[in-house]
């Protein structure tokens, strides 16, 4: 349910002021929490190294050398970035 649902079940009568109360504050705090979650983030570096943001509580770092023969350039990396991911 939205704010405007809200406001329109109370312009109704469906609700009381103190039930829409709630439920706005609820709508607000869900907000806040959805605005605060990490975003994973993925730079490359100038040498190669992929460094991974927002999964852990320190950044991973993926250099050059562990990605393997097939994968050594930054650029196909990403293609098998979530091979990677699914393993941790």
């Amino acid at each position: 349910m939205n704010h405007t649902e809200i406001l329109q079940k109370l312009k109704a009568g469906e609700i009381t002021d103190e039930q829409a109360e709630k439920m706005l504050a609820e709508l607000q705090a869900d907000a806040v929490k959805e605005a605060t979650k990490k975003k994973v983030t993925i730079k490359v570096s100038r040498k190669g190294a992929i460094q991974l943001d927002g999964l852990r509580r320190f950044p991973i770092t993926l250099y050059r050398d562990e990605w393997g023969a097939g994968t050594a350039n930054p650029r196909s990396a990403f293609c098998t970035l979530p091979v990677v991911l699914n393993k941790m």
